[in-house]
């Protein structure tokens, strides 16, 4: 057996603001192939406004809404953070049985990491989402 290539690996962390819309998907990041997704954070900048009920955000990707940061209060007050406790990350990051955390690895394009509104809000949220993890070259 000999090695054929050796590619290197990128870490990167990127800070996506949005506004939300209302109970519409919004595109956060597009996901290339090779990527591999470590943590995903959410903090709240301007709390969505909702007179009647609860209204919560959640991140993940096309397959999954919630796989990145389970169901979270998007009408909290301003520098609310969730996904720091491993009980709010969603199933690609956390496993409450078996109690570990993991990586999100895609192997092809075609993926974007999304966030979605539970119900529509009377004033919009503006929310950041942060994401740590890993970009291999694969060509």
């Amino acid at each position: 057996m000999s090695i054929n290539t050796v590619r290197p690996m990128y870490l990167f962390a990127d800070c996506i603001e949005i506004t939300t819309n209302s109970a519409a998907a919004v595109d956060i990041r597009k996901i290339s192939a090779g990527e591999i997704i470590d943590k995903v954070v959410l903090r709240i900048k301007t709390a969505a406004v909702r007179a009647a009920g609860a209204a919560t955000i959640t991140i993940g990707d096309d397959d999954d809404a919630d796989s990145y940061t389970l169901a979270s209060d998007v009408k909290a007050s301003a520098g609310t953070v969730y996904g720091l406790d491993p009980v709010e990350r969603g199933a690609y990051l956390y496993d409450a049985t078996k109690k570990g955390s993991f990586l999100k690895a895609y192997a092809a394009e075609g993926k974007t990491i999304k966030a979605v509104l539970s119900a529509a809000v009377d004033t919009e949220a503006v929310v950041q989402i942060m994401v740590w993890g890993y970009k291999a070259n694969l060509t």
